[in-house]
């Protein structure tokens, strides 16, 4: 998987080894499922990018290449435009 700048990693969830390549060239991230204490909450603060998690159905509901803004201070994940 590759990210181009300004893509939204769009995933169920996150794990050091698996994501954290990815993550770092992502200009968001939304997940399915996490909390605030969860890896990718923790990685996105850190990198300073904005991050919805669990939101249970982020994969099922977000098509591939579909423009969306991601606000982390609000939690809310919503299509561009």
């Amino acid at each position: 998987m590759e990210l181009a700048a300004g893509d939204i990693l769009v995933t169920v969830i996150t794990d050091p080894l698996s994501f954290a390549d990815l993550i770092e060239h992502a200009a968001g991230l939304v997940t399915d499922r996490g909390g605030l204490a969860s890896h990718p909450a923790i990685l996105a603060r850190e990198l300073g990018i904005p991050c919805v998690v669990g939101t249970r159905v982020g994969t099922e509901v977000i098509e591939d290449g579909t423009l969306i803004v991601v606000d982390g201070v609000a939690g809310t994940v919503h299509a561009a435009g």
